[in-house]
């Protein structure tokens, strides 16, 4: 995992170490460096994660033997 320096750092990504793909003079893509992807692609992964945490916080709960009981008579 990224530490919280790094994934600060990753933040301030500068114009200059990107290289973009233009297209009829319009920007298409971009390229960069690998270790940049693989940090943006964590951040992004932390974010979802993070996300889904806050969904799932506000969701009703159920005892864990409760769930057992009800599964095992679904089961039989």
């Amino acid at each position: 995992m990224i530490k919280r320096v790094k994934r600060v750092k990753m933040l301030k990504i500068k114009e200059e170490d990107l290289q973009y793909i233009y297209q009829k003079n319009e920007k298409k893509g971009v390229i960069m460096d690998i270790q940049t992807f693989e940090a943006l692609m964590e951040m992004l992964e932390d974010y979802e994660d993070a996300e889904d945490f806050e969904v799932l916080k506000n969701e009703e709960t159920i005892d864990y033997e409760e769930y057992r009981k009800s599964r095992l008579k679904r089961d039989v």
